[in-house]
């Protein structure tokens, strides 16, 4: 029960409240939060994955294949929450604007790191006089100081604006896919952890 349970509660607990961090910044907490759930969904996964691949009750090659969907619905899971959870509020909620660029600028430069290239930013000011700073995707076409641009807001202001429409629906068919895998590999190391280990001799009755 706890080898099929526990990888599968961690993963899904863990991608939700990296959800969460993803939500307020994704400056270096983000980052601590991403690497923080990852180390411990790996050392979780990895106990339960290492107990059943020392016993001899499933298949080696069984075992292998439930190994490698725990960890691919692990780091798919994971890799698509945090971005699929805000692109579903917009859509249910976003609202569409349209703004005039006030200023555009890029921080960060070629140094290496995470984002070597940079991040570009607009500040947009909306028709009510509101102003907006916008991140643009770095192979976005940004558009020159006065020109109308068009984003999308929560009015809750849970999730960040972004350039564009009211985008449609995520495609969580990705999402469910990989909890299957991470189920199904979780039942095979549950399955390989309750099943008697086939190493050990069977205990035969005594002639009496």
């Amino acid at each position: 029960m706890i080898a099929a349970t526990v990888p599968v509660a961690v993963v899904v607990t863990g991608s939700w409240l990296l959800a969460a961090v993803y939500r307020r910044t994704i400056e270096w907490l983000f980052l601590v939060a991403w690497v923080g759930i990852g180390l411990a969904a790996t050392v979780v996964l990895g106990l339960v994955l290492g107990l059943a691949a020392i016993r001899e009750s499933v298949p080696k090659g069984v075992m292998v294949a439930g190994g490698a969907a725990v960890l691919l619905g692990a780091v798919a899971y994971s890799s698509v929450t945090p971005s699929m959870t805000d692109r579903q509020a917009l859509h249910d909620r976003g609202v569409a604007v349209t703004a005039t660029v006030e200023a555009r600028w890029r921080d960060g430069g070629d140094g290496g790191g995470i984002a070597p290239g940079g991040r570009f930013w607009l500040t947009a000011r909306a028709p009510d006089g509101t102003l907006w700073t916008l991140e643009a995707e770095p192979d976005e076409e940004r558009p020159e100081v006065g020109r109308p641009v068009v984003f999308t807001y929560d009015p809750r202001h849970e999730v960040r604006p972004e350039l564009g429409p009211v985008p449609g629906a995520p495609p969580w068919i990705i999402r469910t896919i990989a909890l299957c895998l991470l189920c199904a590999g979780s039942l095979t190391a549950a399955a390989a952890c309750a099943l008697p280990d086939s190493r050990r001799p069977e205990q035969q009755p005594q002639d009496t």
